[in-house]
């Protein structure tokens, strides 16, 4: 196994940058390590932390379409954050059942009950699917 090369963050593109770092932080501790404006690129950003793990959440200024209808914006970086993301993300917890719980009482939208006691499946504000896992 080689060290030559590591995962340095995931990196998603989001509707709204506060609400997605609240609910981050809220449902699963991530603290935000800063945020940042690049006009030149048509985004707006925020860093997330959680243990060694890095995120990066992004905002374009302007929704791109989806791929194959829209144009020229699918070749700037704003243009293709809206069409490509993760196919989901998944977060390790110390208490499932409390997590689970929790989420359903506050009303996140959920995409699968717990299974096996080992996991969940749930969707973030932005709509991606998200995996809640019990920490091993």
């Amino acid at each position: 196994m080689s060290n030559e090369h590591a995962v340095e963050h995931i990196g998603m593109s989001v509707a709204d940058i506060g609400r997605s770092v609240e609910w981050y932080g809220r449902y699963f501790g991530f603290e935000e390590a800063r945020r940042f404006d690049k006009p030149d690129l048509g985004l707006k950003g925020a860093t997330l932390r959680l243990g060694d793990a890095w995120m990066e959440l992004l905002q374009p200024y302007k929704t791109a379409h989806p791929a194959g209808q829209g144009g020229e914006e699918h070749d700037t970086l704003a243009g293709v954050l809206g069409i490509t993301g993760l196919v989901h993300l998944a977060v390790g917890v110390s208490d499932l059942p409390a997590v689970y719980e929790r989420m359903k009482r506050d009303g996140v939208a959920m995409a699968t009950g717990l299974v096996d006691s080992k996991f969940f499946f749930c969707k973030d504000p932005n709509g991606i699917l998200i995996e809640v896992r019990q920490k091993k």
